[in-house]
């Protein structure tokens, strides 16, 4: 059996991918209306929480936003995966709920340099496991 490595020391790429899943998950619970199913973001389609998909506007090949809760919504697998995550939806959807200046905001900040912190990393796990807890 393979030795269980304590969070503080698994790789940075690694520590990316569970804070992924806590956000997503996070993300698809706070937008759901009864707990069970949750709205897509670009299409409407209403499918239980864990059918859906935690969709970026702003890839998360862009470092600096791949975890902005501003960039992030529930999309359902054909809008995220099979239609590219609607980008021109998402957006517009972004600036009604959040305004234009936030969105234009957020779009610059994705072009800025970013260097992963492990410290940041391991927090925002902590934050997200921590609010999660909190809505069971």
């Amino acid at each position: 059996m393979a030795k269980r490595i304590p969070l503080k020391d698994k790789p940075i790429g690694k520590l990316k991918g569970i804070l992924d899943a806590e956000l997503s998950k996070y993300v698809r619970q706070n937008y759901s209306a009864d707990g069970v199913t949750v709205d897509c973001y670009t299409c409407g389609i209403n499918k239980p929480i864990k059918e859906m998909h935690n969709g970026h506007y702003i890839p998360r090949t862009q470092a600096p936003t791949r975890f902005s809760e501003s960039n992030v919504r529930p999309q359902c697998p054909g809008c995220n995966t099979f239609r590219s995550g609607m980008p021109h939806e998402f957006r517009r959807n972004l600036c009604l709920e959040i305004g234009d200046d936030a969105v234009e905001m957020m779009e610059e900040e994705s072009r800025q340099a970013w260097k992963w912190d492990r410290i940041w990393l391991l927090e925002q796990i902590a934050y997200y496991r921590e609010q999660l807890r909190g809505a069971a």
